[in-house]
Formats: structure tokens, sequence, C-alpha cells
């Protein structure tokens, strides 16, 4: 039923469209103590301009260019300590029209199926199948997406529990091809790390930016960090961390719509 859903979305999709990568918005006045969307939502301008938080030091708005920068990740030391932050980017996402397909392999986003235009937790190959034909089809009859977004949540899950890695393989190299469809991937770091040489991850990733959720940022090694100091291996709550991109980690307070504190 669901891969019936997203071809649905494919066909519906089709026929409608017939008819560096960070912006510093104006500051705010204190750090809060949990980032809601009214903090940020006036940043939003599409996938051009996707803010996910504030940055400690200068309080400046961190927005993302999704648009310029196709791969996405999202890291920690659990993948669980990555959940608010998702389900609070698929809320600002639809916030502003823009659908999210979520590919759960740890069935641990059920909650979100509401915000979301497709949601999965079994059946990965049909659907990955699904996702090459549909993005394929875009690119030969030269459609452009704006308001689509991929999320794969725990990709080592998947990978596990697709029967061809290699079909993986070829729906990332298509979403490259197309530009149109950002891809964003959250995994645990050390499970993550595992397939940094594999083709598929070289493909999107082999210059990656993305952002550390939590403690940790400075022992990992997938989104590299020059100039280490003591502030990239201190202790952080898990919705604060690093954006890290060309070398540089910026500490930042990411977005938590979740929360009920603060």
């Amino acid at each position: 039923e669901d891969v019936v859903n997203l071809n649905k979305f494919v066909i519906d999709f089709v026929t409608n469209e017939k008819t560096k990568n960070q912006h510093h918005a104006q500051r705010i006045p204190i750090l809060p103590e949990n980032v809601r969307l009214e903090d940020v939502e006036e940043h939003m301008n599409g996938l051009k301009s996707v803010p996910i938080g504030i940055i400690k030091s200068n309080l400046d708005v961190l927005s993302i260019d999704m648009k310029q920068t196709i791969g996405h990740l999202v890291i920690s030391n659990k993948l669980a300590n990555t959940k608010k932050y998702v389900r609070s980017l698929i809320s600002l996402l639809k916030s502003k029209g823009i659908s999210t397909i979520l590919i759960d392999s740890i069935n641990e986003l059920s909650e979100e199926k509401e915000n979301v235009i497709n949601y999965f937790n079994t059946s990965f190959d049909k659907v990955i199948t699904t996702l090459i034909e549909f993005i394929d089809n875009c690119i030969n009859q030269k459609q452009n997406s704006n308001n689509v977004v991929i999320c794969i949540y725990g990709v080592d899950k998947l990978i596990n529990k697709i029967t061809d890695v290699k079909k993986l393989e070829e729906l990332i190299k298509l979403i490259k091809k197309y530009e149109n469809i950002p891809l964003i991937m959250v995994e645990d770091g050390s499970k993550l790390k595992q397939y940094a040489f594999d083709n598929w991850y070289k493909e999107l990733f082999s210059s990656p930016e993305g952002i550390w959720l939590g403690t940790g940022a400075g022992d990992q090694t997938l989104l590299k960090i020059s100039g280490y100091n003591k502030e990239h291996s201190a202790e952080y709550p898990n919705n604060m961390g690093f954006y890290i991109a060309d070398g540089t980690a910026k500490l930042c307070k990411f977005i938590d719509f979740i929360s009920t504190d603060g």
C-alpha cells in the first residue's frame, strides 16, 4: 500500500510539474532554551535557505542551501540523539510547503506519518526502485522539483534490509545528476563510518558537510574539522552541536520543536 501511495505521489508530481551554502540572517537577542519554529521561520526561503539553528557565538540564525549542496549528513554518537532534530526539520519543511519522503529503517519516526508525503518502514527494495524510476523520469522530462526532499533515517539498517546495495548507489547517482531533490542521511557516526569508502557514499558525500548533534564532534572523522580545540570535545545536550563545512565547525543550538521544556 505504501508503494502504491508513492506511485500516486509520483504521478501527481509529474502532472503538476508539467504545467557555500549557508546564509547568516539577522541576529536574535538571546540564545533560547529551545529553538522554536517562530525563532527561525522568517528566514526560510524554500530549499535555498533552510534555517536549522542559531550560532552560539554571534546569535546569527544559520541557514543551509539544500539546492546548492544536495547531500546532507545528520550524525551523532547515537541515532536516537537525532530524533527531535529530524522531526523538527520535517515540520519546518512542511510549514513552507516542502514535502518529505521518509524512509524509516528502524521504525522510530512513525509519529511523522501525518507530516510527510510518504512514510516507509518496510518494502525498501520496492521503495528504492520506485524512487529511481521517479527521479529518472524527472530527468528525462526535464522537470524541476523545488518542494521535495528524501530523508533516510537509519542508513545502516536500510543497507542490511535491502537485497542489493547497488540499487542504493543507483538512486544516489540519480539524485546527484538531477540536482533538485536533496537527500538527508541520518545515522550513528560509528555505523556510518564503515561506509565512508563505499561507492554510494563517495558519490554524494566525498566532501561532506552536515551537523553533529550532541557530544563527540571532536572525536569523529566523517565531518572533518580544521583547527581542533577543546570546544569540539566538550559535552553538549542533543539540541546542540556543530554545523561543519569546509573544515569549519560552528557551535550551534539546533531547532527543536518537540521538547516541552523551555
